[in-house]
């Protein structure tokens, strides 16, 4: 899978690239045994070559020959190994993706077009609305003047009706959801495009652009982390080299899991409302990766369970870019990257807070916030138990906090009987764990897309 030129790095010449052996220290244990797991973006020890100030920060953009330099690549693991997240800096020229889309599309300020997906006009020309749930949309477009047929997909765009918790609840947010799937166009006698079909495609194409290009980034960033080999634990095919797709036929799968998520959250008044309508309540990630762009409105905070501290995720502390052709991303480790290596890279539990009204630097402040969030997921089919055993991994024996990955939550608005009320969450996260060990990773995330999802 890893031998076709998918992601080309600036001043490498192939893909998969040239790999460094891990070399960053070894994580600090305490007389007790335990882990030390802070985590704060601030460090409380200003002292020694590893004190810094803010969540870490990856550079692939000043590299010389990219990413193929043990410096970065260390910087990177180092990082997934203190924090399970970090910033993460590319030029224009560090991706490129399958069907010749570059890095390109997520350079500059995304922000328009973001909220152009999220106008009113635009919404009620697609016949969705703002104030509803989840409501799904067939678009069309050429992807390229030679193309005889218009390549036709499905996304879903969900209005601020709750996603979770009561039926009468709204949230302050609104997204566009896309499926990454390698299916490169329909044939006229499986759909029919009409113009309205391609209208709508001609703004949202953007979704599967920068589905391409941060997919590209996950796949990347997997590669360095596991030194060479993927283990399946990332989708490593371009979507338009699928070949034997088939999701046309089967309409309740796709094909793989990953999935992009862009929002717009809502300004609120004051801190009291947001206090009661948190953009994303705090929650880790199930997956493998999490890659995200975010604009200059902030709110993405990270959380520290040893200092009982949320820090904010704010790349305005980052040094300032060499020129304009960069972008900056944030990227997490999944519960599913975690727990197969045994926690030696933790999965930092995370929200989100909307942006408060009159906070902007002049009367033309944005009314929202918007996001781009690249959820990747294991090959469909594959357990815990299948990459559990990793060579890289199985030396890591130190103790796992079961406790603290959502995936081993019940998130439904009513608790199981599987974790009873009296239950110790140590106990009980463990014990989901014993039962998902051998079973595929996409029947697990169904299982807990049903809890946070609403009934009605």
């Amino acid at each position: 899978l890893l031998s076709s030129p998918q992601v080309l790095v600036a001043g490498a010449s192939r893909w998969p690239p040239t790999i460094m052996p891990s070399s960053f220290p070894p994580r600090q244990v305490s007389r007790s045994g335990r882990l030390k797991m802070c985590t704060c973006a601030e460090s409380t020890d200003s002292a020694g070559p590893h004190a810094r100030v803010g969540h870490p920060f990856v550079d692939f953009a000043s590299c010389a020959d990219g990413i193929q330099t043990p410096q970065a690549q260390d910087a990177l693991r180092g990082a997934c190994a203190s924090h399970g997240c970090f910033h993460l800096r590319l030029n224009s020229e560090s991706i490129k993706c399958a069907n010749e889309v570059s890095g390109q599309v997520l350079v500059g300020d995304l922000s328009k077009n973001i909220e152009s997906l999220f106008d009113v006009d635009f919404l009620k020309s697609a016949k969705l609305d703002a104030d509803g749930g989840l409501q799904g949309v067939r678009y069309s477009y050429y992807e390229s003047p030679k193309s005889d047929l218009p390549a036709t997909r499905c996304a879903s765009y969900r209005g601020r009706t709750s996603e979770s918790g009561a039926a009468g609840d709204a949230e302050p947010k609104q997204s566009w959801e896309r499926t990454r799937c390698h299916l490169a166009s329909l044939t006229k006698d499986q759909c029919d495009v009409d113009d309205s079909a391609l209208q709508l495609g001609q703004r949202l194409r953007k979704i599967d652009e920068w589905s391409d290009a941060l997919a590209a980034v996950a796949r990347l960033v997997v590669y360095i982390i596991l030194e060479g080999d993927p283990s399946r634990l990332v989708d490593t095919k371009p979507r338009s080299l699928g070949g034997n797709c088939s999701c046309a036929e089967q309409s309740n799968e796709c094909c793989v899991m990953d999935l992009l998520r862009v929002f717009r959250y809502d300004t609120l008044r004051d801190e009291s409302e947001r206090s009661t309508k948190p953009g994303s309540s705090a929650h880790s990630d199930w997956g493998t990766l999490t890659v995200v762009w975010q604009d200059n409105s902030g709110g993405l905070q990270t959380y520290c369970h040893e200092c009982d501290k949320w820090s904010d995720v704010n790349s305005s502390s980052l040094p300032a870019a060499k020129d304009d052709h960069t972008v900056d991303l944030f990227v997490h480790v999944g519960d599913f990257l975690s727990l197969v290596t045994r926690g030696k890279y933790p999965s930092p539990r995370h929200r989100v807070l909307c942006p408060l009204a009159g906070n902007g630097s002049d009367n033309n402040e944005k009314q929202s916030r918007c996001s781009l969030v690249y959820f990747a997921y294991p090959d469909r089919g594959l357990a815990l138990a299948d990459v559990g055993r990793h060579t890289l991994f199985e030396k890591n024996i130190g103790p796992v906090r079961y406790e603290r990955y959502s995936l081993l939550h019940d998130q439904s608005a009513e608790k199981s009987s599987e974790c009873g009320n009296d239950e110790p969450l140590s106990s009980s996260s463990r014990r989901v764990y014993d039962r998902i060990y051998d079973i595929p990773f996409d029947k697990v995330i169904m299982e807990k897309w049903g809890q946070v999802q609403r009934s009605s």
